[in-house]
């Protein structure tokens, strides 16, 4: 999984991303500055055959002043197909945090200023 900000004109500071599979440990992205232009990877997911489960992403930063999240547990599944694939998340416009996957169809939520 990766964070793409070519799409952004300012750095990301402060970026974390969670990840909650149902049936799986949670996965976490800390604190780090993502460059604008730059694509980091953040950590592997799983996905399974036959498993009854959801996907949940939380995320947070900063841009410039500006304090951004999502809301909490922002549902969103990752498919079987998505297995070998590149899954993507990046802030679009509206502001929103958006989760594409290589094959199922992508997710978006609004970013929230505190």
């Amino acid at each position: 999984m990766y964070f793409d900000n070519t799409y952004h004109a300012e750095d990301v500071r402060a970026l974390y991303v969670k990840f909650t599979h149902t049936y799986k440990p949670t996965k976490e992205f800390g604190e780090k500055t993502v460059k604008s232009g730059e694509k980091v990877f953040l950590f592997r997911v799983d996905t399974r055959v036959g498993d009854w489960r959801h996907d949940y992403w939380y995320m947070s930063g900063w841009i410039s002043r500006w304090k951004f999240e999502t809301k909490t547990n922002f549902y969103c599944d990752l498919k079987e197909s998505d297995h070998k694939g590149e899954v993507v998340l990046s802030i679009t416009n509206g502001p929103a945090f958006k989760v594409a996957p290589p094959v199922s169809s992508s997710c978006k939520t609004a970013l929230y200023g505190r």
